[in-house]
This record gives C-alpha cells, structure tokens and sequence, in this order.
C-alpha cells in the first residue's frame, strides 16, 4: 500500500461496537509486524503468526441511519482487492440492503453504490417515526465519504505533528451537541491528539494517557488537567472538572509533538443528555433493571418498576467530586454525590419516582415508573432545572408483575452476583485456594439454605467493590429470612449488611464465621 516493496495486510472490521464508535473499519497493517521474535505458524493456518504493533493506515466508514434505527452492526461482509489495487468493500444495511464502497491506493474514496431498497427504506422509516428527516442529496453525498488517518509504522503520530483540535470539535459524549456542564462526559476531535489509542483501565481515571493530558483553563485562573477516559489520533474522551463558575473555558490538548492551540467551549450549570446503545444520543436508552440487566424489548422493564439511567450533564453534585473519581457510596466509600438540583424524569409522558440522582463514575439515576406508563417503546426525558434531555429517546416498558415477585428477583439476583464478583474479587487479591474454598462452601450453602420473603422497596444507590471493578445496586429493603433456624425480618440493605459482617474488608463475606455474621450467613454443622 505504501510501495516500500515489503507486503501489508488489509482487513475490514468493525470499530468497537460495544464501547466505541460502531463504525465498519478497514486497516492497513505493515509486516512484519514489529521486531520481536515471530513464533512459527500452525501448519495449515491462513496467516503467519501476528505479534501486534505496525498499524500504517486506518478509515473509518459512515454509519448510515437506517442501520441505527435497526440496531445493525456494519459488519462488513465481503473485502477484495484487484489487480489495480482497487480495494472493494461491502457493508450490510438493514433488509438485505448493502453499501458497497472502492478505495483507492491512497485509501480515497472512488466510487461507492447503495443497494436499490436504501431510499425506500429509509423513507419508510421516515413515515413510521423512526428517522427525523428524509434522505437528501446531502446525506448522500456524505454516506460516500471517509475518514481517514495515517500512521507511522510503529503505530505512532509523526513526530512533529502537534495536534489539532477541530473548529467546533469540543462536544458532549452523549449527543455529540455543544452543550456542555461541568462534570461532564465530553468529546474532543481533531488530528494528531495522540499517537496512539488507549483507554483508561482503572478509577481514578488517568490525567495522562500515552503521554496525552488535556488542560481546561477558565480565564483568570491556573489550568486544569483533566481525567481521561480514552485517547486517540482522532478522538479523546475527557470528564469535564466539576466546580467550573466561567461562562467559557479554554481546552488544550498537549502530546510529545506539542500543545494545540486553544479552543473556546461555552459551559453552561447543567446540560442533561442520555446515552443511548447507538452512542449517538439517539433512539434506545441505556438503562438497567435493578440487577443491572440491560433493558430492551425482549426484556422490557416492568409498568411500576424499577429503572437505572446512565446520563451526563447533569452538572454539580454534594459533596463536592472530584472528577476521574469513584462516586460515593453510601459507605466505605463516603456519602453518595447527589446531584444539587432535583431531577425529574418522564417515562411515556408520566411522571417517574426519583430515588437517586448523582455521580458514580458517570451520572446515574435510579428511579420507579408510574404504575400506569403505557407499554412499548416510551419516550424518555431527564430535566433539571429548565434544561431537558435530548429528543428521539426511548425505553421499553412491559406489563406490570406483583411487585414483590420484582423485589424478590432482584435480590435473589443480587445475592448470586455479589457472590460471583467476590470470588473475582479474590483471585485478584490472590487469596489462597483453601479460604477460597471455604468461601465457596459458606456462599452455596447459605444459597441452599435461604429463603427470601415479603420483600418492600424503600431505596435505590449505587456502590462500587474494591478497586472499582465491581458495581452493584443497594436495595434498602425489608424483607424476611427463613433458614432451618426460622425467620427473621431484615430492615436494612442487604448487600451493606453483609459488608458490614464483613468488617469493611475489601471482600465482603469471610471465610470463618464471626460474632457480628448474622445466624442466617453462619454456617453450622446442623445446617448440613
């Protein structure tokens, strides 16, 4: 691809549909791919054995509306080269339909075609509702074009190259809008903003990532160096410091190669967005049901039930975080950061119960459904103070069941997964085989012996496990538990009873029984 005489390898992908972009993808990697040792190839494998590293080139293909609205990942389906050196690439649209793009040489753009059902299509999910707009010429000038970014062959920016930050590239992560509030998740694009991608692997975020940092400046005062969530050539991910009182910042990206120049965001106190599955702040909401399931029309959540949000935007909390950190929990972990202002929500036009607004590494909002929200995909919208969330957000709502079947599910779920995340948590704390055995025993046999009844909300928060690796839903509750040795009634969280039998450990249930264990955790021989 780059004439040097040594060959390459060209793959299409799809650009992390879970946590990134959801754009289809095509790369150019060098080969070798790095100086370290190549280890034989399996006899009969396609490809010599890979050690990673030698990125040279890589685009990024559209991501067309139709295929939002749908939920299709563009994967692409067929990759081709002729003897020009054409590259031929064909990515799926919903019903069959397909996009087919020609790149040259150069990685530009030459021809590219749409299958014939596109235009129908996607005026036919214009009729239903499902797309705000027709499809215009413009639109389809801009679904035949890419973006592309070129590399070194080590995978680093050129030195020399200072980064650039795009005219009017600051956005909020949410929406991708100029809105943006202190504590915020927020976009940065441009060219050349890091050499290379990484991403953020523990909490407190980093304020330093491949030798990236991102300053906020407000006039008058010393810069602000910024957590990161995520670096790369073309895009960075920053959480906005909290305490901002300016109408403007100034934001700087400073890498090796050098610092940009200045650009100037407007802040405003509160600027409520939702993430929606597309990444775009666009159609289905990301929400959980208590156990944090993810909520969808094949699991829709329940008329009068319980819902987690996740948002931004939602401006100052109390106390006071600071950003990149851990949001409190209530506990070990210091009180909850609840946002200053109320926050309301409407589910289907109806009013919802909030039970939590605040920060737990980005915004969430628990909250309760009016017992008579109409089912299907309901619009979803957050406000707090005269500001409202984004249009064309949903969530998916089903028939109510008993409510105590609900809070019993939930428990019975949270029970089993805090019991799943402390063995996780234990082989990172390497503790031994034979205390993690006992654990074992102690967990299954309270899980065969326990029983759970008449079961009552009164509170949702939220609260991280050691390390910040673990993140859980507290269901303040009363409830009853029956063991052999009868029923007692609860009146407390139940996953903060069992920290606190645990003596504030960084794991939660011990191997041997202590004196404050209640006797439903204790493990007796007459259990057996």
């Amino acid at each position: 691809m780059d004439r040097d005489g040594h060959d390459d390898l060209v793959f299409a992908a799809i650009n992390n549909p879970g946590d990134g972009l959801g754009h289809a993808a095509l790369g150019v990697l060098k080969l070798p791919f790095s100086k370290a040792r190549q280890t034989e190839a399996r006899r009969g494998a396609s490809l010599p054995a890979l050690t990673g590293g030698g990125e040279w080139a890589y685009v990024l293909f559209p991501l067309a509306d139709v295929s939002r609205v749908a939920g299709l990942l563009p994967i692409p389906e067929e990759l081709s080269i002729d003897q020009l050196g054409r590259i031929r690439v064909k990515l799926p649209l919903p019903e069959g339909g397909a996009a087919v793009y020609y790149l040259n040489g150069n990685l530009e753009v030459a021809e590219c075609r749409f299958s014939d059902n596109f235009p129908a299509m996607h005026e036919r999910y214009h009729r239903q509702g499902l797309l705000d707009h027709p499809l215009s010429a413009r639109e389809r000038t801009a679904l035949c074009q890419v973006a592309p970014f070129t590399v070194t062959q080590a995978g680093a920016t050129p030195a020399g190259n200072r980064p650039v930050i795009d005219a009017g590239g600051v956005l909020n992560g949410a929406d991708y809008t100029a809105d943006i509030a202190p504590g915020m998740m927020v976009s940065i694009f441009g060219q050349n903003l890091a050499p290379r991608t990484a991403t953020a692997r523990a909490i407190p975020l980093p304020q330093e990532l491949e030798a990236v940092s991102v300053e906020v400046t407000e006039p008058g005062k010393t810069a602000v160096r910024t957590p990161l969530y995520f670096v790369s050539p073309g895009q960075i991910n920053i959480q906005m410091p909290f305490g901002i009182t300016a109408s403007s910042v100034e934001v700087r990206v400073r890498t090796a190669a050098g610092t940009s120049d200045p650009a100037r965001v407007a802040i405003v106190p509160r600027a409520p967005r939702l993430f929606t599955r597309t990444l775009d702040g666009r159609g289905e909401a990301i929400a959980l049901h208590v156990n944090y399931r993810l909520v969808g029309e094949g699991d829709p959540v329940e008329r009068g039930g319980y819902l987690i949000l996740c948002a931004t935007g939602l401006g100052e909390v109390r106390p006071q975080l600071i950003a990149g950190n851990r949001g409190g929990d209530g506990g070990r972990w210091g009180p909850l950061n609840e946002v200053t202002e109320p926050v309301r929500v409407t589910v289907g036009g109806n009013p919802a119960t909030v039970l939590f607004a605040g920060m737990a590494g980005v915004y969430q909002i628990n909250l309760q459904l009016a017992p008579d929200v109409p089912t299907g995909r309901q619009p979803v919208v957050v406000s707090i103070g005269q500001r409202s969330s984004q249009d064309n957000v949903w969530v998916a709502v089903g028939a109510r069941r008993d409510p105590a079947e609900i809070v019993k599910a939930a428990l019975e779920v949270q029970v089993r997964g805090d019991v799943a995340g402390m063995l996780a948590l234990y082989d990172m704390e390497k503790v031994s085989e034979e205390n993690r055995r006992r654990s074992r025993e102690i967990l299954e046999t309270v899980a065969r012996k326990v029983a759970f009844s008449n079961f009552g909300f009164t509170h949702l928060a939220t609260g991280y496990g050691d390390k910040g690796t673990l993140a859980m839903v507290r269901a303040l509750v009363t409830f009853d538990v029956t063991t052999r040795e009868g029923t007692r009634t609860m009146r407390h969280g139940l996953i903060a009873r069992l920290k606190r039998a645990a003596g504030g450990g960084s794991a939660w249930i011990w191997p041997s029984a202590t004196p404050q264990l209640p006797a439903w955790i204790a493990v007796s021989e007459r259990w057996r």
